[in-house]
């Protein structure tokens, strides 16, 4: 997204959303945000330059979720941990084998059926 932030997709599936400074992993591991678990895919895209960087994320930060479950979905920052992102996020498709967005309305699917 910039410089300053990341996001991260941990070998468990669990979904983050990191700010730096970077280096030293006590400080990284504090100032993060968890976005969602069971996590397959993502793609964060940055929909304005406003909002700047926050431990939870900008509101002009969007990411695509691709679940285990094969379930995309759409979900907008500021990232206030799991249960957050399930009350604000919307479903875009199921069945969902793989995706990519160039922007938050402009997006392929390969679907599963």
């Amino acid at each position: 997204m910039d410089t300053r932030t990341v996001y991260v997709l941990g070998s468990d599936l669990n979904l983050w959303y990191e700010i730096g400074p970077f280096g030293n992993v006590d400080i990284t591991v504090s100032n993060r945000s968890q976005i969602d678990a069971n996590v397959n895919d993502f793609q964060p895209l940055r929909v304005s330059t406003g909002g700047g960087s926050s431990p939870s994320g900008s509101s002009a930060d969007v990411i695509f979720i691709l679940g285990r479950d094969a379930n995309l979905w759409l979900t907008q920052g500021p990232f206030q941990g799991i249960a957050n992102t399930v009350n604000n996020r919307k479903l875009i498709d199921s069945n969902v084998i793989a995706f990519g967005a160039g922007d938050p309305s402009n997006l392929f699917i390969i679907g599963g059926d």
